[in-house]
């Protein structure tokens, strides 16, 4: 059940899931892109990161993925971040690399809390503590799951889906369970199966059935544990190879070997990925030790190590992965960097020439109004063609540095502008009257 939960959640994306993007449909995003800018682009970017993801070339998602997250960056979109962070929190997570998942997350937050939404907050929320779970940082787990209860009193139960205020108390059950406070898990796990039962949206009876029997065990009450997993039997966790090894153990402490093999076995042939195969067999290899039958044992242990390697290994191609990725990013920064440092010293040297030209142009200009008894009004049309040049190229220095410093909001830049505009004024006046008298007709 709590595999099912974890699935679920971390199959939630922020843009465009649901989509179904063809070979052809690649090829054109691809070419599409040497055209796109902006948040046209990253929409793109976005578009085959997911698609990637989801034919499992997780080099290339995670790739697309940073490539969406930088541009957005650059530019401020949210939309962007968030679904970029969206993605890279679950790579991470299977990756097994919590604390930069937890990182991602926790950026996340922030904008969740910025935007106010509250959905959002929860569903992160739930993550996060997922993301503890499987660190094995438990204190947090239960950390979090109380943050999500104590939110969620916060706001009317119309504010958010029902299933993150209903199924919290199997959250914190789980947690006090992880934890190996028994009683406080049972006690929370009881709640949560006394809101199963009222047939609340968001509740599961199964669920919380499966979450009853699992305390009862720790608790060594076998026979209310089974009687609890037996109800759960015909439902969809059959299945489910964590229900199977659930069954398979209290039957073991019943001493019902036979029925504790069957369901061991089951277990095993519902496994369908790594995680099931290291449970299942694990679970082969302790019962085939307890009752001396070592060949067998041997055979599943065999089988638990193959899986547990498997298991590593992915983790492992998924990190080769992504360092590959990053030092392909980081080539591609680098030679971004050396374009832009080519284009900052091209604009430095048109400046500096234009800033050459301008003094140049009114001396060369003075000087022949000095030669002259009569100028003519071109030449007086040139000394205010100069003064306009002086001005212009102060605006030029000036509005790049305004743009940076108020993140090119339209009404700062125009507040800034007009200041300078004002300071500015008395020298204008003073240009003007040296242009008058000394490029007019004499």
């Amino acid at each position: 059940m709590k595999k099912i939960i974890l699935f679920t959640l971390f199959s939630y994306f922020l843009i465009i899931t649901n989509a179904q993007i063809s070979q052809d449909s690649i090829n054109r995003l691809k070419n599409d892109l040497q055209r796109a800018t902006g948040v046209e682009k990253i929409i793109k970017f976005n578009h085959l990161a997911v698609y990637y993801y989801s034919v499992g070339k997780y080099d290339s998602s995670y790739y697309y993925d940073c490539a969406t997250l930088s541009l957005s960056k650059k530019i401020n979109y949210l939309k962007g971040i968030k679904a970029s962070l969206s993605n890279m929190v679950e790579f991470e997570y299977y990756a097994g690399n919590y604390n930069t998942s937890l990182s991602n997350l926790f950026s996340l937050d922030s904008i969740y809390k910025i935007i106010k939404d509250t959905t959002l907050i929860m569903i992160n929320y739930r993550k996060i503590s997922i993301t503890y779970k499987a660190a094995m940082n438990f204190e947090e787990q239960l950390r979090y799951e109380k943050k999500i209860r104590e939110t969620c009193e916060l706001y009317s139960i119309k504010d958010f889906p029902n299933n993150y205020y209903n199924n919290n108390f199997s959250g914190i059950g789980d947690a006090y369970q992880n934890l190996n406070q028994l009683d406080s898990a049972l006690k929370y796990f009881n709640k949560d199966y006394e809101i199963s039962l009222s047939n609340i949206n968001g509740t599961d009876k199964y669920a919380s059935l499966l979450n009853l029997g699992e305390v009862n065990y720790r608790l060594k009450n076998y026979l209310i544990s089974l009687s609890y997993l037996k109800q759960v039997e015909n439902s969809y966790f059959k299945t489910v190879p964590e229900f199977n090894i659930e069954i398979s153990k209290c039957f073991y402490k019943l001493k019902m070997i036979d029925s504790s093999f069957f369901y061991a076995n089951k277990a095993y042939s519902y496994s369908i990925n790594i995680t099931d195969n290291v449970s299942s067999s694990e679970n082969l290899f302790t019962l085939y030790k307890e009752i001396g039958k070592i060949d067998s044992a041997f055979k599943y242990q065999n089988k638990y190590i193959e899986s547990k390697e498997n298991s590593l290994n992915t983790k492992a191609t998924m990190n080769i992965q992504k360092m590959s990725m990053q030092q392909k990013i980081n080539e591609e920064k680098l030679a971004e960097k050396i374009r832009e440092e080519k284009k900052r010293r091209k604009e430095n040297y048109r400046m500096s020439l234009i800033a050459i030209f301008i003094p140049t142009f009114i001396m060369t200009l003075y000087l022949i109004t000095k030669k002259r008894k009569n100028n003519s009004k071109v030449i007086k049309l040139f000394g205010l063609a100069s003064l306009l040049m002086v001005f212009e190229f102060i605006s030029l220095l000036i509005h790049p540095i305004v743009e940076h410093n108020t993140n090119r909001d339209p009404v700062l830049m125009y507040l800034c502008l007009l200041i300078i505009a004002m300071l500015l004024a008395p020298l204008h006046s003073k240009l003007e009257a040296f242009v008058n008298k000394h490029f007019t007709n004499s």
